[in-house]
């Protein structure tokens, strides 16, 4: 970053610079990687003076605190070791963690009580006690601070009773564990590591050293294989947890991540794939038009994109009004379910006749999308309208 700074004041490109990518006209280069900085106590605290003026660092600190609360963040180590498939920690920092001294974070903490009055640390490591022993040096740097309080992420394989009690001890009043989900099943396909028992058992432990508030978070859809049948084990798992607070989050299957890879490979393979899942919890959604051989021209990427909607609950119709039965045949060869009617000379009356039977089978729905065969959306284009929360939404294209 200082690096990219120097350019930058000089007025120099980024040509060269390790670790970065930039665009030159319409290409993107990627340059080569910068080596990680081996010691972290080599890194100067963070210049808190810049942002901040006035003495207070009022805001978000976590969830369980004030926002009054004079609050900042230190990190004590970098990286994680483990391989979850949906974290986004590999494509930082790889399968490195490294740690900065005990003795370092001690005189950061001072510097901070010191210079700002801090009332609250959030320990922003990934995962906090990675190391042994590591809690219980830390933990001792913190009671000699005499901060008030402090929180911290971790891995409920990281702690111990003795550790927490520790923690609790020295003004630990919030651990929040990542435990995504309650299905075995689920845990072992995104290389978690841990066992149910554990995370009953470190939330036990937590509670009974007195610590405030503790955290469990969850992703809905932490492995693309998750089913509603998981999804139901972690809503059981959630209820007979004794936690103070729950985060539920949505997998977003970040570049760098297995994930990314798993979801790319069955997006290419078969994109309805991946939605696998319980078509009865969204609305039902006909998708449909009158056709006619005109549009033979268009027929395979109409038919490619229609059935490749990005929507889990939605049926597809076509209502064929060709004077022969051979464009039909077209349609079934591309498997793109369609109606034939007999033919009227007038265009007016054809049209009717589509539209009527498209009408009648869109009672039985819960939203009719009339897509043009002509006309080909992006593979969101369910999803955009009813984001919309509209009875009728009307256009001519979609962009």
């Amino acid at each position: 970053f200082l690096e990219l700074c120097e350019r930058m004041k000089d007025g120099k490109d980024f040509v060269g610079v390790a670790g970065t990518t930039i665009r030159e006209g319409d290409s993107v280069i990627k340059q080569k990687e910068r080596p990680f900085i081996k010691n972290l106590d080599d890194i100067p605290f963070p210049a808190r003076e810049l942002y901040q003026t006035s003495q207070k660092f009022r805001g978000h600190s976590s969830r369980g605190f004030t926002n009054t609360l004079n609050s900042t963040e230190i990190f004590t180590s970098r990286g994680c070791p483990y391989k979850c498939t949906f974290c986004a920690i590999v494509a930082t920092f790889k399968r490195t963690v490294r740690f900065r001294s005990p003795d370092i974070v001690f005189e950061e903490i001072k510097e901070v009580n010191k210079r700002f009055a801090i009332d609250h640390i959030v320990i922003a490591d990934d995962t906090f006690g990675l190391k042994k022993g590591r809690i219980e040096a830390l933990s001792e740097k913190f009671a000699r601070t005499k901060l008030k309080s402090w929180s911290c992420d971790t891995r409920v394989d990281s702690v111990t009773r003795d550790s927490l009690k520790i923690m609790k001890a020295s003004g630990c009043t919030k651990v929040a564990f990542g435990v995504e989900t309650g299905s075995d099943r689920v845990i072992k396909l995104n290389e978690k590591k841990i066992d149910l028992h554990r995370v009953r058992q470190a939330i036990i432990w937590a509670k009974e050293a007195g610590i405030k508030h503790v955290e469990a978070n969850f992703i809905v859809g932490s492995h693309p294989e998750e089913t509603l049948e998981d999804l139901k084990k972690t809503q059981k798992l959630i209820k007979e947890l004794d936690i103070t607070f729950i985060s539920i989050s949505v997998i977003v299957p970040y570049p760098g991540t297995p994930n990314y890879e798993i979801f790319k490979k069955q997006w290419e393979h078969s994109p309805q794939r991946l939605f696998d899942v319980d078509r009865e919890l969204f609305p039902k959604i006909l998708v449909g038009c009158p056709t006619y051989d005109k549009y033979e021209y268009c027929l395979k990427q109409y038919g490619l994109i229609v059935k490749n909607l990005m929507y889990p609950n939605y049926d597809i119709l076509l209502v064929d009004n060709s004077e022969e039965i051979n464009y039909k045949h077209l349609l079934d060869i591309e498997h793109i379910p369609s109606d034939h009617i007999d033919y009227e000379k007038k265009a007016r009356d054809r049209i009717v006749l589509s539209r009527n039977i498209l009408r009648k089978k869109a009672l039985k729905y819960d939203y009719f999308l009339s897509l043009e065969q002509d006309v080909i959306p992006e593979p969101s284009i369910i999803q955009d309208l009813l984001k919309l929360n509209k009875k009728i939404v009307s256009g001519a294209y979609f962009n």
